[in-house]
């Protein structure tokens, strides 16, 4: 079986792609762990906290059924967090 420049430039190209899968792999992976830590990180906000916020989150100005405090004191949707 003869080895050729194609038979090269095509496993140089496979392995390219292989590299670039697991850099987004990873990426991803560290994506979902900074999103759970963000869930864990800061408490939810009460009932009263949030009539208290005028129930409005300040990066997408809906209105808050759920909302995450921050130590500022700041409300926002675990969503717009991210």
């Amino acid at each position: 079986v003869a080895f050729q420049l194609i038979d090269a430039i095509l496993f140089l190209n496979i392995k390219m792609l292989a590299a670039n899968l697991t850099i987004r792999c990873r990426g991803f992976l560290h994506y979902r762990e900074a999103t759970r830590n963000l869930r864990e990180a800061f408490p939810d906000a009460t009932e009263a906290q949030l009539v208290a916020f005028n129930d409005e989150c300040a990066i997408c100005k809906e209105r808050m059924a759920t909302a995450k405090r921050l130590p500022c004191k700041h409300l926002f949707h675990l969503a717009c967090l991210r």
